[in-house]
């Protein structure tokens, strides 16, 4: 998925910055810390396929970015955590 030994670079430096932020947003959003791994790994592959757009680790935009896929994958989860729920109950 990453090709060049730049963007691994820059893959593991945003790894180490950013999961335990992710980790917790996730978590105070699904309330389930298994769940919460499950949906900032997803977040990470998306990432990943993006990396190459990624300029600066450090900046502001960068830091926004993850969040939003950490935002989006987390809601994803959840939405899917309480469909089949739902469907247990019926």
């Amino acid at each position: 998925m990453i090709e060049s030994q730049e963007d691994k670079h820059k893959f593991e430096i945003l790894y180490e910055k950013y999961v335990n932020l992710m980790l917790k947003y996730a978590n105070d959003i699904l309330k389930d810390i298994h769940l919460a791994e499950d949906a900032v790994h997803e977040s990470f592959v998306k990432i990943a396929r993006s990396i190459e757009k990624i300029g600066d680790v450090d900046a502001k935009e960068t830091k926004n970015f993850v969040m939003v896929v950490t935002r989006h994958t987390t809601l994803d989860v959840y939405r899917k955590r309480s469909k089949n729920w739902e469907n247990e109950i019926s």
